[in-house]
């Protein structure tokens, strides 16, 4: 599990945010004002775009649509979905990322 603030995209994520936990794409469940979500989260240097000079953490909540920046919030990581990719374009980012949106789906619903 990890907690932090929420920063905006392309921020620098707290360097212990992520330290010690494997890169890569993850099925996660999100503490958030004490109710829970499911999502997925990447943990990386985002290696597709500018590569970033420190480790990030962002996770993606299904269904979600508030403006929480700046709220606390504790990620929960269930299930490894994928290692760390650099791809060619954004879209083939995106179709992958919708790719393991889906896989993140189902594996919710089978729990």
């Amino acid at each position: 599990e990890r907690d932090g603030a929420v920063s905006r995209w392309r921020q620098r994520a707290r360097d212990h945010v992520a330290e010690g936990m494997p890169h890569g794409v993850f099925l996660v469940e999100v503490l958030l004002a004490k109710k829970k979500f499911t999502g997925m989260a990447n943990i990386g240097y985002r290696p597709s775009f500018q590569k970033a000079d420190a480790l990030n953490l962002e996770a993606h909540i299904f269904n979600f649509k508030k403006n929480i920046y700046g709220k606390e919030m504790e990620v929960k990581f269930i299930r490894k979905l994928r290692d760390e990719k650099k791809f060619s374009s954004r879209t083939q980012l995106m179709a992958q990322l919708k790719k393991d949106e889906q896989r993140a789906k189902r594996l919710r619903m089978a729990r």
